[in-house]
């Protein structure tokens, strides 16, 4: 499985590398910015800062196989701690917590990029994130619906979810193009 830039157009590769960072800048934002996250939200922030940093270095041309293997190996251990968590978690947390799980599962699977799958793997993978994907939405949905303030605050508020959208789309087209 090739998630990596050989072979695909310079202006797609291009276009990724914005879409992931720029997700990833936006969550960081976010967290120096917004002063009343929870805890929860904080924590969601930093796991979708650790995908949209992992999803630009997949992306990028010329990282070397043991930085892939490694980051496979940390997102495997935070994939589990995301699963652990949405166990004893409560409420909506639960299924956000379940949601970061599977992405973080998901790219374990695209950084150990397995060279002969198993025929049901990859679009059972990108079938998860679909549904993380809605999960994601809601989330948008939810905090446009509950943000009280204006303008940049609300803008923060509000992005950061909607480029979580868009990243969980585009890793579970990688998956199921690939």
């Amino acid at each position: 499985m090739d998630m990596g830039a050989s072979g695909n157009p310079a202006a797609l590769v291009l276009a990724e590398i914005t879409l992931f960072w720029g997700v990833t800048l936006l969550h960081m934002i976010r967290l120096l910015f917004v002063t009343r996250l929870s805890l929860a939200n904080q924590v969601e922030d930093i796991a979708h800062m650790a995908m949209g940093t992992g999803m630009t270095v997949m992306v990028f041309p010329g990282v070397p196989m043991g930085v892939m293997r490694a980051s496979a190996v940390v997102f495997a251990l935070l994939a589990a701690v995301f699963f652990t968590h949405a166990g004893y978690g409560r409420g909506g947390h639960r299924c956000q917590s379940a949601a970061i799980g599977a992405g973080q599962a998901a790219m374990a699977y695209m950084f150990a990029a397995p060279a002969h799958p198993p025929t049901w793997l990859p679009p059972s993978v990108a079938g998860v994130l679909a549904v993380c994907a809605l999960v994601h939405g809601r989330q948008l949905i939810g905090a446009r619906n509950r943000a009280s303030v204006t303008g940049a605050s609300r803008m923060l508020l509000t992005l950061p979810h909607a480029g979580t959208l868009m990243t969980t789309a585009a890793m579970a087209w990688m998956i199921a193009a690939a």
